[in-house]
């Protein structure tokens, strides 16, 4: 109890309780899992669940060129959904 107390080992020595860990490496950063160049399988399915189906690539992908002419790198996957479909919905009301 009297070197807990004191900090100081027998031989004088100092002697540390609780000492901090080595800091563990930061996790990496999980990279962006957005449909690029053409592949949106994913935003698709989002949309034929929100009644907008059949469609395909083509479609998609022109739509997202059109909504988005400076890409999606920056845009939210909701924000990408919602503004594709309703491109798509005014389309198909005309």
């Amino acid at each position: 109890m009297r070197i807990r107390s004191t900090g100081r080992s027998i031989n004088g020595e100092p002697v540390l309780f609780y000492r901090r860990r080595s800091q563990q490496p930061t996790r990496k950063q999980r990279k962006d899992t957005k449909p690029q160049n053409g592949n949106h399988a994913d935003l698709i399915k989002n949309l034929g669940a929100l009644g907008l189906a059949p469609l395909d690539d083509r479609q998609v992908s022109q739509a997202v060129r059109e909504v988005f002419p400076q890409g999606t790198a920056e845009v939210a996957p909701g924000e990408l959904i919602r503004q594709v479909f309703l491109k798509l919905k005014c389309e198909r009301d005309v």
